[in-house]
C-alpha cells in the first residue's frame, strides 16, 4: 500500500476513504483510520478523548470500530480495558475518522484532575474518554506536564497506546 501524504487527520468522512485500520505517520505522530459508533447512549466523539474498542454486538460491528461511550452495553460490547487512541475530531455514529495512538497529543485531553508530570496515564473509568494517573490498567501514555483543572494541554501527553499489545 502506498504511503499516505498530507492527510487531514481532523477530516470526517461519511464513507470510508481509506482501509479501516490504515496507519498514517506525520513525523513521530501515528494515526489510525477508524469507524465511529455512538453506542447505546448516543455519545458523539470529542477530539482529545480516549476511544475504546468495540468487540461484538450488532451485525455491522467491524474490527476498527471505536466509541467514546464507555457504558455502551445494550447494543455492543465495549472493551474499556482496550483503549485505541485519542480522537482527532468530533465523530458521530457511522462516520469515519482518525485516532492518534503514538506521539504527543494534538488536542487537550480530559483528565480526572490529578494527573502529575512524569506519571504514566491510563483510562479513568469514571467518565467517557477521560484519563488519570496510572494505577493498574493499561498505560496509554506518559504525562509531561500536570493537568490544569481537568485537562492536559496540547503536547502534555506522550501517547503510547500504539506500543501496546493491541496496536
Amino acid at each position: 500500500m502506498p504511503e499516505l501524504l498530507d492527510v487531514d487527520v481532523t477530516r470526517i468522512d461519511s464513507t470510508p476513504q481509506y482501509n479501516l485500520g490504515q496507519l498514517y505517520w506525520d513525523g513521530p505522530d501515528r494515526f489510525r483510520y477508524i469507524k465511529y459508533s455512538e453506542g447505546s447512549n448516543e455519545v458523539t466523539a470529542t477530539a482529545g478523548h480516549l476511544g475504546y474498542r468495540i468487540v461484538s454486538g450488532t451485525s455491522d460491528c467491524v474490527r476498527w470500530e471505536v466509541t467514546d461511550d464507555k457504558a455502551s452495553a445494550t447494543t455492543k460490547t465495549v472493551l474499556t480495558s482496550h483503549p485505541m487512541g485519542f480522537f482527532q475530531s468530533a465523530l458521530s455514529d457511522g462516520k469515519y475518522g482518525w485516532i492518534q495512538d503514538l506521539g504527543f497529543n494534538r488536542f487537550a485531553c480530559l483528565t480526572d484532575g490529578t494527573c502529575a508530570a512524569g506519571a504514566r496515564a491510563e483510562l479513568d473509568s469514571s467518565a467517557n474518554g477521560q484519563i488519570q494517573n496510572y494505577i493498574n490498567g493499561l498505560a496509554v501514555g506518559r504525562i509531561t506536564a500536570a493537568d490544569v483543572g481537568t485537562e492536559l494541554a496540547i503536547g502534555a501527553l506522550e501517547i503510547t497506546v500504539g506500543n501496546g499489545a493491541f496496536a
